[in-house]
């Protein structure tokens, strides 16, 4: 995943996906600016993906609704 190919290929998917779906919309200026887009996506991706995680882990940062009274 780190190989700057397999970044390439999985951005240009994920680009022609987009473009499939709304190239009706979207100018030559935002086509780069979403090609750009999806490469930092991919990049992301592919770091968060190589953090383990325990499954059983809990969040660093417990959730606690807050509640109005009355």
């Amino acid at each position: 995943m780190n190989d700057p190919i397999d970044v390439k290929a999985q951005s240009d998917v994920l680009f022609d996906c987009l473009k499939g779906l709304y190239s009706d919309r979207f100018s030559l200026e935002t086509q780069k600016e979403l090609r750009s887009a999806m490469e930092t996506v991919v990049k992301t991706v592919a770091v968060l993906r190589s953090v383990e995680m325990d499954a059983y882990g809990d969040p660093s940062l417990p959730f606690t609704p807050f509640r109005k009274e009355g």
